[in-house]
């Protein structure tokens, strides 16, 4: 084999993933391991607003509107917004990239925190006891006061557990870091942190509360194509390199 064709052949080998291109064929393995398919969002199943009144624990819910707040005035009052999502669209998959979207509409002049993401494994109806149920701190939203605007958060590990674990929906709760510090009366003045967000009833508004997710193949899926297509290219660099050798065999004289 002359050099010109033994590079040909290299090359051809690589191509296919046969022995020589043992390189190439890892290569091919990682690539199909995360490519995603086509994303898509879902709109919040259900949204409310679970509010504690007085500060004796959560008993009444707004499934009007998604806001939260803390008022410490003449009486304490608490407001957790609580969202959950469907994941029925996604299932069998695992989450590449997960965001929770949504879209902050307004704020009170004093809100200079950014509401807390808790998670949940939900069950596609907010009850009183969802105030509660995020135990897992997904992250923060900057401060409300930075401006109205969309919000974003990324979500990626938490919605790829509850896949894996086949939960059927995604609660998240988002309440302000002040109930963790804040346990005194304000000396008679008033403290009102608080955010609204896109009402989810609101059918004028296209700004719903959305979860978006891109998903990658199931990997069994991946290592069964990825064997068949290193299975393939190893028949196909036996028969080049037989071919290289009978186009080089001299005929008897």
């Amino acid at each position: 084999m002359n050099a010109g064709r033994a590079r040909n052949y290299d090359r051809a080998v690589s191509v296919v993933g046969g022995s020589h291109g043992t390189s190439f064929s890892l290569d091919a393995l990682s690539v199909l391991a995360v490519v995603p398919v086509p994303s898509s969002a879902v709109t919040a199943t259900f949204a409310s607003t679970v509010i504690d009144n007085g500060g004796d624990g959560f008993d009444s819910t707004n499934n009007n509107a998604l806001y939260a707040d803390f008022l410490d005035g003449a009486a304490r009052s608490v407001s957790r917004g609580v969202l959950e999502f469907s994941l029925s669209s996604f299932a069998g998959g695992s989450a590449a990239i997960a965001s929770l979207e949504l879209d902050q509409v307004s704020y009170a002049s004093g809100s200079t925190q950014g509401a807390l993401v808790y998670g949940f494994s939900g069950d596609g109806i907010v009850t009183l006891a969802d105030a509660t149920a995020g135990t897992t701190l997904l992250g923060q939203f900057p401060p409300s006061n930075i401006g109205n605007g969309p919000r974003s958060l990324d979500v990626s590990g938490f919605v790829s557990s509850l896949l894996a674990s086949g939960a059927s929906f995604a609660g998240f709760v988002l309440r302000f870091p002040i109930e963790e510090s804040y346990t005194e009366p304000f000396n008679g003045g008033t403290i009102n942190i608080s955010t609204n967000f896109t009402q989810w009833s609101d059918l004028r508004s296209t700004d719903k509360p959305q979860l978006a997710v891109t998903l990658v193949p199931e990997p069994r899926t991946s290592a069964s194509l990825a064997a068949g297509l290193l299975m393939l290219g190893g028949v196909a660099a036996t028969r080049l390199h037989r071919r290289e050798k009978q186009a080089h065999v001299q005929p008897k004289s």
